[in-house]
C-alpha cells in the first residue's frame, strides 16, 4: 500500500497520528486559496479610498493600506458628524428641492 500512495503523492494516515502528505497538499492549497481571496480583498479595499493605499511610504504595503483606511474611515465619520450639525442647525431642504444636484 505504500509503494502505490508513494507513486499517486498521497500518504494515508500513519499509526502514529503524523500528518501525510495529502494533508500536507491540502494545507497548501488552503493556504494559496486563502492568500488569493485576502489579496483580492485587499485589491477591493485599495480601490475604495481615495489615496489607493500609496500614502505613508515608511509603511509595508498591506500595513499602510490599512492605516490609510483607517484614517479615511475617521475623516468619512468627521464629514457625517460635520453634516448632522449642519443639518441640525439648518432643517431639512423643501421637499421641492430634493433631488436637485448644484
Amino acid at each position: 500500500m505504500r509503494k502505490s500512495a508513494k507513486r499517486s503523492n498521497c500518504f494515508s494516515s500513519s499509526p502514529m497520528g503524523k500528518w501525510t502528505r495529502s494533508t500536507h497538499l491540502g494545507k497548501r492549497m488552503v493556504r494559496g486559496r486563502s492568500r488569493q481571496v485576502i489579496s483580492e480583498k485587499l485589491e477591493s479595499l485599495r480601490n475604495l479610498i481615495p489615496s489607493g493605499g500609496k500614502g505613508i511610504a515608511t509603511l509595508p504595503a498591506t500595513e499602510r493600506l490599512l492605516q490609510e483606511t483607517a484614517d479615511y474611515i475617521t475623516r468619512l465619520r468627521s464629514q457625517v458628524a460635520i453634516l448632522q450639525v449642519l443639518v441640525h442647525l439648518y432643517g431639512p431642504l423643501p421637499s421641492s428641492a430634493v433631488g436637485l444636484e448644484c
